[in-house]
């Protein structure tokens, strides 16, 4: 329904780098892996910005969304298909140092993976997902666009 009248798709794996996790830390020092959490957060979100300036500059995209596999309800864009996108970049492990596991989770933690398109709606994914506890929730539940997406 989002790609009925998109031409271009940009998919992407965005990542804070597994440099961070290599950085020896005391061992049960709670404190210091939460800040370096913090900054590897930091890391990714400078990370996505400079995707979406470069994406901005170089396509002339000045109104986006994006979809990302295992984000929003099950049925949206099943956490499975993550191999299938991994896919399209080859050794993904060998050329940014990004991990997919058997759960098809990414590593390191600070990783997201997906695709943008150029719109002029508002969609985010966000919308089409009842779970009420989410720290990272861009909008708010809208039952009748999930139920028009045959989303439960």
């Amino acid at each position: 329904m989002n790609l009925d009248a998109v031409d271009k798709v940009f998919p992407h794996i965005i990542s804070c780098g597994p440099e961070f996790d290599s950085i020896p830390l005391p061992p049960d020092d709670a404190l210091q892996e939460y800040w370096r959490d913090c900054i590897k957060e930091a890391a990714l979100h400078a990370a996505i910005t400079r995707f979406y300036a470069v994406l901005a500059g170089k396509h002339g995209l000045r109104k986006t969304a994006s979809m990302n596999p295992g984000s929003g309800p099950a049925d949206t864009w099943p956490i499975q298909q993550q191999k299938e996108l991994f896919s399209i970049f080859g050794d993904v492990e060998a050329a940014i140092g990004v991990k997919l596991t058997d759960s098809f989770l990414m590593v390191p933690n600070k990783t997201i993976s997906g695709i943008v398109f150029a719109t002029e709606s508002d969609f985010v994914t966000c919308s089409l997902c009842p779970r009420d506890v989410c720290r990272n929730r861009r909008a708010p539940y809208d039952r009748e666009k999930a139920d028009s997406y045959r989303i439960g």
